[in-house]
């Protein structure tokens, strides 16, 4: 199913590309059917019983206290505790929120939807909507809300949920590093070679120091993912090539800038794979929303004019991209869950609440 999933989002998003006209009506479509796998999902995820066992022990801290540091999402566990639900309801629950953020973030912002859909799904939909669900929730409230905030210069609200994200998971402290992008008519973006040079140096610092002294503090450890960091590099490259060939109006400065942040930041912690990757989706959700905008902006470079050349190539390569993602995020899955060894990500199942019982089936 999971690959059937991606070969609609892939064939929506070159159809919306080439018929505007269709893509309002393809995004919903294949939101709707998003948003009824991730409601209904069961035992997917890496995380799903981690989040179970938390619902299940904050029944038994009272009032406000919280089994979690992060105390609104605690809160949240507590409320649909006292209220009768069952740990499936508020997983469906969390996930129809979390859609319905997307959705609006992308109804409000996207110049082609469904492109955007193909940019959510590999990573931030299969493997933080399915299943880090406390990072998704703030995910989703970045591009659903933050991100449109920021965009429509409210930078007083924007700042007041950055500040409270962190109460929803942790990690999500490292936004505080957009405030100068937020705050600020700093063109970052004019700095981006210096920028990235300090970042790659002090990246280059950082994988010999936990390289060497074997420090280990929470997710601040030396474990270096390679690929990702091929991945991220190469997309920034197509992301700021398309930035340099585009019409760049305020909204894509504002969200090139915060990007290039997000990024200086996952090259100074490459070598804490877990660390970096999962601190910068916050900055990297940003592509859901952005991408699309410079590809309906990319600008007449000659007489001729080759923006259709330009716009084909530059989305080749993301949909080559999002395809990797997308296959090494489901080959890594069955391994997560402890599955047989013959699951692997062609045939990596979805379990929903209506087939439970099969889930023992896959276990090695």
């Amino acid at each position: 199913m999971y690959l059937g999933l991606m070969f609609m989002v892939l064939s929506f998003a070159l159809i919306g590309y080439a018929k505007r006209d269709m893509d309002n009506l393809l995004f919903r479509v294949e939101m709707i059917f998003m948003t009824l796998m991730v409601c209904f999902r069961y035992g997917q995820g890496s995380d799903y019983y981690s989040y179970e066992q938390i619902f299940r022990v904050q029944k038994q801290y009272p009032g406000i206290y919280s089994y979690t540091d992060e105390i609104v999402y605690g809160l949240l566990n507590r409320i649909a505790g006292d209220a009768g639900w069952s740990y499936q309801l508020f997983v469906a629950v969390i996930g129809l929120v979390c859609m319905l953020l997307t959705y609006r973030g992308i109804m409000r912002l996207s110049k082609i939807k469904t492109v955007s859909a193909l940019l959510l799904l590999p990573t931030f939909y299969l493997s933080y909507y399915f299943s880090i669900m406390r990072e998704g929730i703030v995910l989703s409230i970045v591009i659903g809300i933050i991100i449109p905030l920021i965009i429509e210069h409210k930078n007083f609200s924007a700042v007041i949920l950055i500040c409270i994200m962190p109460l929803i998971h942790q990690s999500s402290i490292i936004m505080l590093a957009m405030l100068p992008v937020i705050l600020t008519d700093i063109p970052w973006y004019r700095m981006r070679k210096t920028l990235v040079a300090i970042s790659s140096t002090c990246g280059i610092g950082m994988w010999i120091l936990l390289r060497l002294s074997h420090v280990s503090i929470h997710e601040l450890h030396f474990d270096p993912s390679y690929p990702a960091l091929a991945i991220r590099i190469v997309m920034f490259a197509l992301i700021t090539l398309l930035f340099d060939r585009c019409e760049k109006t305020p909204e894509i400065k504002k969200m090139y800038n915060l990007y290039l942040i997000g990024f200086c930041i996952f090259l100074v912690f490459f070598s804490a794979a877990l660390f970096s990757n999962r601190g910068t989706a916050y900055f990297k959700i940003i592509e859901v929303i952005m991408i699309p905008d410079m590809l309906g902006n990319v600008k007449r470079v000659s007489a001729a004019d080759c923006r259709n050349a330009m716009r084909r190539t530059l989305l080749a390569g993301l949909i080559i991209i999002c395809m990797v993602e997308g296959i090494k995020n489901l080959a890594s899955y069955p391994a997560q869950l402890d599955y047989s060894h013959e699951i692997t990500f062609y045939n990596y199942p979805y379990i929903s609440i209506f087939n439970k019982e099969q889930e023992k089936l896959y276990y090695g």
